[in-house]
């Protein structure tokens, strides 16, 4: 999708004006609970009393092939690493505060459509 006529830089992750905001594209994905589990294990880290380490993984990918998990998986919990397997997970995605075990499963189109390529940032 062209960024072209956005207007604010796209692709720079800048604050707004009144720095309260990060702006440009994708900044309202899973980004905000992305930051917060940053700041959570800053926090965590400057813990002298921690017992255990803590690791984030990202879905860079998500819509697509989830290659940043799958290497995770593969080349992580797959080899001689495996010993790092996480007791516990959290993902960053809306789910009411309800745990998710499964998902609603996979349906595959093939559809040709005309028009114009768009963002929801510039519709």
């Amino acid at each position: 999708v062209s960024a072209e006529g956005m207007t604010v830089p796209p692709f720079t992750g800048e604050l707004n004006k009144d720095q309260t905001r990060v702006v440009g594209r994708g900044a309202t994905d899973t980004k905000g609970s992305g930051a917060a589990m940053l700041i959570a294990l800053l926090k965590r880290a400057r813990d002298e009393n921690r017992k255990e380490g803590v690791a984030l993984v990202f879905c860079v990918d998500e819509e697509g092939g989830f290659t940043g998990v799958n290497a995770f998986v593969e080349e992580t919990l797959g080899s001689e690493l495996a010993w790092l397997k996480p007791r516990f997970s959290v993902v960053g995605e809306p789910t009411s505060m309800q745990p998710v075990v499964t998902h609603n499963g996979v349906m595959t189109w093939n559809l040709e459509t005309a028009g114009v390529a768009a963002h929801s940032s510039d519709p």
